[in-house]
């Protein structure tokens, strides 16, 4: 109802890709890590070449490395 489609979990043949969000504008490509650095996360996408399969859909395709804590998930 918002305009955003979300996938978990996407199989690729060089791995997983945590999230895909889309919106009619735009694709985020999602990372998350844990106790490590947000840019390890978009090192990774750009790797293994998560963002690839969205090129060409006439949306801007964003990278997007989320890092969080050990410590922050056990409160949750």
């Amino acid at each position: 109802m918002l305009g955003y489609y979300i996938e978990a979990e996407i199989s690729t043949s060089k791995g997983r890709i945590d999230a895909v969000v889309t919106s009619l504008t735009t694709i985020f490509i999602l990372e998350f890590k844990v106790d490590d650095s947000a840019e390890s996360a978009i090192a990774q996408i750009r790797e293994k070449q998560y963002f690839k399969p969205y090129l060409g859909k006439e949306k801007e395709v964003l990278l997007v490395g989320i890092s969080l804590k050990n410590k922050e998930i056990a409160e949750l």
